[in-house]
């Protein structure tokens, strides 16, 4: 590990670790030691360029004995976080003498300190664990809130029955028994305006839950008075930090008997249970192939929620809002028919760039339109860009001219904060600047890729055949999402296309495109003149 990494990891650390903070601040007498200093800059230079500071304050350090000799324990809790830690303290040779510590013994007793901080923590989160198990052995909830109760106040873990809440509960497993899905019930709910446990709306997700985990409305037995814990544990990903749930065996979940918590009889609970256990499990279906030719890329115009086949009428395959028929809480209701949208998005990619020419001119335009809109912005950003390297550079000569003693602490004082301040006000300014825009080149092995697919995308819909694997592979390599307006009855909806030249230009470059009737029009925003000139 290198040392920048290293000063990255420690940076990390602090964040974590704010009460450090204060101990450091006053050791080095500026506003802080570490996040000071540019990002740049190799990791132990950051200490090389404050140990003047260090070394100004060196009667205050032996206050500070105590806080140091915890601070090993607080920034070492991982043991791959240990080797960092060893430089710095090192570095800060100070802090190890103001801690009674033999710098040689040192690396020995930060490592057996991370070790043992490692151990700590994964003792307390099993006494934690034993803990909760003690709470529910009582009776007690140890943790979350289901939906139609609400916590005891001054009564941890108690919970009562929330009279309104309880009455949704009832409702929902009555009309589920009497035949009704969970979308249905969920659409009602919605429609009533009654508030979901989570959320802004009622999902067949919120009823249905998940099977092996217990969760979900229609299995939580905590409705029948049976208290049931420990069916997940939470694990942390290594590399990303994230709490990972895992699924218990079901001999390790533990159960308590609470009658009082009961809002569901047991006869009811029961019938939901075998109707929503004796579903028959899908079978797997392949994902490396798309059924449709447009599946994963449709979307919904009102809501941005995706499309999903509704049914089949008279021998066509129809599309509906997932959100519209999951929850009913999106006012695109209508269905559409399938092959009607694949055909005006196939017909419009034809239509618009048939030719190495119409590509090409569309890139040139492109290329013109986006560095005219952007020229400003470049110019802007080269001038902060030249200040900010001034006065960084003369933030350094202050650093050097003090070590060097060529000028006193005093005077570092004055001069470089204002500095310090310029710097990070340049920093926030550049950052809001826009990236000055890649000039977008064609490929001709690309250009001809791109063309074979338009044909053989436009001689399957001329000739009626089935769309296989290589067309849907096809389209996918031209476009990203296709989204779906909200249309009247008997009127053929807009059509949003986007991203169909990512592979010609490289990247997120192509402006949304309109499909209205099967024919592509000019869309809003950066291209519009551009889609222009190429209908012309």
């Amino acid at each position: 590990m290198n040392t920048t990494n290293r000063r990255d990891l420690m940076l990390s650390t602090i964040a974590v670790e704010p009460s450090l903070l204060p101990v450091i601040d006053d050791l080095a007498g500026l506003e802080r030691l570490v996040p000071q200093a540019p990002s740049e800059i190799e990791g132990l230079a950051v200490f090389r360029n404050q140990l003047p500071g260090l070394l100004s304050v060196r009667g205050r350090a032996d206050a500070h004995a105590g806080e140091v000799r915890s601070m090993i324990s607080m920034i070492a809790r991982e043991p791959d976080q240990v080797e960092a830690w060893i430089d710095v303290i090192n570095a800060l040779t100070i802090l190890a003498n103001a801690a009674n510590l033999t710098l040689l013994l040192l690396p020995v007793r930060i490592g057996f300190k991370g070790t043992q901080s490692a151990v700590f923590l994964k003792g307390l989160a099993q006494k934690t664990r034993r803990g909760m198990a003690g709470v529910i052995r009582q009776g007690r909830h140890a943790g979350g809130r289901a939906y139609g109760y609400k916590a005891i106040p001054g009564a941890p873990g108690e919970l009562t029955i929330v009279d309104s809440e309880a009455e949704i509960v009832r409702r929902i497993f009555a009309d589920y028994v009497a035949g009704k899905s969970p979308r249905a019930i969920a659409g009602e709910l919605n429609a009533e305006g009654i508030p979901p446990p989570r959320g802004t709306y009622w999902a067949a997700i919120t009823l249905n839950g998940n099977r092996k985990r217990g969760h979900g409305i229609l299995l939580n037995p905590l409705y029948v008075g049976r208290l049931v814990w420990n069916r997940v544990r939470m694990v942390k990903d290594p590399e990303t930090g994230n709490r990972i749930s895992r699924v218990n065996p079901e001999a390790e979940w533990q159960e308590q008997a609470v009658p009082a918590l009961a809002i569901v009889e047991n006869e009811m609970f029961a019938a939901a249970l075998a109707k929503r256990g004796g579903r028959a499990a899908m079978a797997p279906r392949d994902r490396s192939t798309p059924r449709h030719l447009l599946s994963g890329l449709l979307r919904c115009g009102s809501c941005g929620a995706g499309m999903s086949v509704k049914d089949h009428h008279r021998g066509r395959t129809r599309i509906r809002c997932t959100k519209a028929t999951e929850s009913g809480s999106c006012d695109n209701i209508r269905a559409y028919q399938l092959n009607v949208i694949e055909t005006a998005v196939v017909g419009g990619l034809s239509e618009r760039m048939v030719d190495r020419d119409g590509i090409a001119l569309y890139v040139r335009v492109y290329n013109e339109e986006r560095q005219a809109l952007a020229a400003d912005s470049v110019n802007r950003r080269a001038r902060i860009e030249k200040r900010l390297a001034q006065a960084e550079r003369e933030q350094d000569r202050v650093y050097k001219a003090f070590v060097m003693g060529l000028i006193e602490e005093d005077q570092v004082k004055r001069e470089l904060p204002p500095r310090k301040a310029e710097c990070e006000a340049l920093r926030a300014e550049l950052a809001l600047c826009d990236e000055p825009p890649n000039v977008v080149s064609l490929h001709p092995a690309t250009v001809s890729r791109y063309l074979a697919s338009i044909e053989s995308l436009e001689r399957t819909v001329r000739e009626g055949e089935a769309y296989g694997a290589e067309s849907k592979k096809a389209l996918r390599d031209l476009i990203s999402t296709v989204t779906v307006y909200k249309a009247p009855a008997g009127v053929m909806p807009e059509i949003e296309v986007t991203g169909h030249l990512t592979n010609l230009i490289g990247g997120d470059h192509f402006p949304t495109s309109k499909a209205v009737g099967g024919r592509m029009v000019a869309g809003e925003g950066l291209a519009t003149l551009t889609h222009s000139n190429l209908l012309k």
